[in-house]
């Protein structure tokens, strides 16, 4: 479910405080929407941010834009799965809990974290590339899907 619930002022200053250490400026909406991705408990479409009580009143543009400096600066990431629509997630930087795959319901569409499974470290030193980003989406039926 996205936030819906207010957010607190320490919250509200820890994103304040993410976005400085990054060297983003500090601007309401960009704020605003760190601050629902911290709030969410799985990964946001840009459609929902938008839609999101704590990003109310903002222009689609203006989250577009907050979600690319996040991704390029390290605060969130993006998961693409095979509906094509982009998911943001705020990054392992910005939580407290690590990185972790996700779950992808084909029938209803919904996006799992699945924080209790810990993603394996690829060994990139002895492949020899470069590794820039890693995910896991496992795809399939949820349970809620399955029980209908």
């Amino acid at each position: 479910m996205p936030c819906g619930k207010a957010v607190e002022r320490s919250e509200k200053l820890d994103a304040q405080r993410m976005l400085r250490s990054v060297g983003l400026k500090s601007t309401g909406p960009r704020s605003r929407v760190l601050e629902a991705l911290l709030k969410a408990e799985e990964p946001l479409s840009h459609r929902e941010l938008v839609e999101d009580p704590g990003c109310r009143g903002l222009d689609r543009v203006s989250v577009y834009r907050a979600l690319r400096a996040f991704v390029e600066k390290g605060l969130a990431y993006r998961l693409v799965t095979e509906d094509r629509v982009g998911r943001f997630v705020a990054s392992s930087r910005a939580r407290s809990h690590p990185r972790h795959p996700h779950f992808l319901c084909r029938r209803c569409g919904k996006l799992e974290c699945l924080t209790r499974i810990r993603m394996p470290t690829l060994a990139h030193r002895r492949i020899g590339h470069r590794v820039e980003k890693q995910s896991w989406v496992l795809e399939g039926v949820c349970t809620a899907c399955l029980s209908e």
